[in-house]
């Protein structure tokens, strides 16, 4: 039974952020608007320019502490305050670059990642970087491209790149401790941990596992003749994979203990 239904200002492509008192829905026109979960009613609407020319998709938002994290698509990251929608602070991930409109393609369209003292985000064309909760001061940047996205387990990063390089990262000082490159041009998907492994799809229709500690190519298997175009979702050792029609894939890693 559906509770209620509201229009939004456009289209939706990403999930909407939720906790007990509000949802977030992030439309691709920028606009970002709270709802009470309980009536559907509108709560507060934050705006923002949109550049002319961008990449299909935008990033969720990501409620957390008291704030709401928005990600746009011409770098910019913003944090608003999560009772009535009003800026906390504004922070420019990385400034577009290049003369052409698709040259400054900058948008931040790979999922925000928290932690207790920090964020990461990611643009297209643009830089990877750990920041500060409170003012969104950058602690380090890396010249990293991704639209895939990327996961954190422990005191690493992992990032899948725009050319589908598979890079391990330290989450302290953002050094890169290891690049895995021989799956390049195969459109893969963001990395996901399951085990000492790393769970990506491709466009290929392929499930590959690379070692967490450096990034070796453990195995690989020919699940579907579509491609993955979403991270895997992993549980309890088993990955879980959607193809492009839909249809579900459930693998079981063997643990590295057993």
């Amino acid at each position: 039974e559906v509770a209620w239904t509201r229009k939004v200002t456009t289209e939706v492509v990403a999930p909407p952020a939720a906790t007990a008192t509000l949802l977030v829905v992030r439309s691709i026109d920028s606009a970002v608007t709270g709802f009470d979960p309980a009536t559907g009613q509108e709560k507060w609407r934050y705006t923002h320019n949109t550049p002319a020319l961008t990449l299909r998709g935008t990033s969720s938002p990501v409620i957390i502490g008291g704030g709401v994290l928005v990600g746009f698509d011409d770098g910019r990251l913003v944090a608003l305050r999560e009772s009535d929608g009003k800026l906390f602070w504004e922070t420019t991930v990385s400034p577009p670059r290049g003369r052409s409109e698709i040259e400054r393609l900058n948008d931040i369209d790979a999922e925000i990642l928290t932690t207790d003292d920090a964020i990461y985000v990611a643009s297209y064309q643009g830089k990877l970087s750990r920041l500060s909760p409170s003012r969104g001061r950058a602690l380090w940047s890396q010249d990293i491209s991704t639209h895939a996205g990327f996961s954190i387990q422990e005191n690493m990063l992992y990032v899948t790149d725009e050319n589908s390089e598979i890079l391990g990262i330290d989450t302290q000082s953002g050094r890169i401790l290891w690049k895995q490159d021989k799956l390049r041009a195969r459109l893969m998907t963001a990395p996901v941990p399951v085990d000492a492994f790393l769970a990506l799809g491709d466009l290929q229709g392929y499930l590959h596992l690379l070692s967490r500690s450096d990034g070796a190519i453990a195995g690989r298997v020919k699940a579907s003749d579509l491609p993955f175009l979403t991270r895997p979702l992993v549980q309890d050792n088993r990955i879980y994979l959607f193809d492009r029609d839909g249809v579900l894939f459930v693998y079981e890693v063997k643990s590295t203990d057993d």
